[in-house]
């Protein structure tokens, strides 16, 4: 009796990591395809104990990926042993282009009230997606005082943006309280 052990295969292309993705909202593919001349099938999966496919993995948000591969032989070759690529989706760069400070009454602070806050051809959610700080240079009563906001990224906004400043100078006005 002869047995016919079955052949590895050597004729393989590794998939390679996309370069300089970065964050668009809309999935995007991570890598570009391996191959195999002949005798198997290139597959992929996100996690190594996953489902392996023969479709390029995609991600959508910004961060760290694994694109785990292998071959899957036919009847007569082997599956190849799991590898896998790193991949990276960076985040998308964000610019404050406008803050908006509401007029305050006098009252001896240099708290500042923000009303909005505008980024480049994106529209985020107070409380949701960003906070925002201001303070006046002084507490003194005038009008086109310095005003310096400070914006923080929060949530899935900050997974996926990354502020190009995080400070944002305006002007306000603080107006002469009432009398007692």
């Amino acid at each position: 009796a002869v047995t016919v052990q079955k052949a590895d295969i050597r004729s393989i292309t590794p998939p390679t990591a996309q370069e300089n993705l970065t964050y668009t909202g809309q999935e995007q593919a991570l890598i570009t395809a391996g191959s195999v001349t002949d005798y198997g099938t290139m597959q992929y999966s996100l996690t190594e104990n996953g489902t392996y496919s023969p479709d390029i993995p995609t991600g959508t948000d910004a961060g760290a990926y694994t694109v785990w591969y292998r071959v899957i032989g036919d009847a007569n070759h082997n599956d190849t042993a799991l590898a896998s690529v790193p991949v990276s989706i960076g985040k998308k760069p964000l610019t404050i282009t406008g803050v908006t400070a509401a007029s305050k009454p006098y009252d001896g602070t240099t708290d500042a009230d923000i009303s909005s806050v505008s980024f480049d051809n994106m529209t985020l959610t107070r409380g949701t997606d960003y906070t925002v700080t201001a303070r006046f240079d002084d507490a003194g009563v005038g009008s086109g005082k310095n005003i310096t906001a400070t914006v923080t990224l929060m949530g899935q906004a900050a997974k996926n943006y990354v502020l190009e400043q995080s400070n944002f100078m305006t002007t306000g006005s603080i107006i002469k309280a009432a009398a007692p």
